[in-house]
């Protein structure tokens, strides 16, 4: 428990009698932890969160998984390390693939608003308002919904919106689906 506290940087359990006395007679494994112990203290470090996923990954693909005996629970071992460093790669990217989403919708409101000037239709246009405030499923689902019901009102622009809100979608899509494969 002790030694816990000392990892986790609980400066009320770090002391230097205990670097002293143990710190020689079991050196820390890790290269990188070894680096953050200066001269008997204990210095703290600050890491993402995907940082520690991806540092979680490494130890079971590395240190854990290799010495189970247990195949099945080697198996899981591995797996964990598969799923954290995917759930890594998803944090990682997740601010950029907020922003791509932002935009992408800012700019499919301006285009659809921009083509509905053409060929008017309130119960689309409302849709898009909803949309166009906050970006949830449910208003991507409810403008779909109106420009297939509007079909024959839009006329030929009904294929035109729908198309570019496909290409949106399917945008959203690949980036939601990156990691899964």
């Amino acid at each position: 428990c002790s030694g816990l506290r000392i990892w986790l940087g609980d400066p009320s359990a770090v002391r230097e009698t205990y670097f002293k006395q143990n710190f020689d007679a079991h050196p820390p494994r890790n290269a990188q932890w070894r680096d953050r112990v200066v001269a008997g203290t204990l210095q703290r470090v600050i890491a993402s969160a995907e940082q520690i996923l991806a540092a979680l990954a490494v130890t079971l693909r590395t240190s854990i998984g290799p010495n189970l005996a247990d195949p099945f629970a080697k198996t899981q071992a591995f797996m964990a390390a598969v799923v954290l460093e995917k759930l890594a790669g998803q944090l990682v990217a997740s601010a950029a693939d907020a922003a791509a989403g932002a935009k992408e919708h800012s700019e499919l409101v301006q285009d659809l608003r921009t083509a509905l000037q053409t060929t008017p239709n309130l119960a689309v246009g409302n849709a898009l308002d909803r949309l166009a405030e906050l970006d949830c499923d449910r208003n991507w689902n409810v403008l779909i919904e109106e420009i297939h019901a509007q079909r024959e009102a839009l006329g030929t622009a009904h294929e035109s919106l729908l198309s570019q809100v496909r290409v949106v979608m399917r945008a959203r899509l690949n980036r939601a689906l990156a990691y899964s494969s």
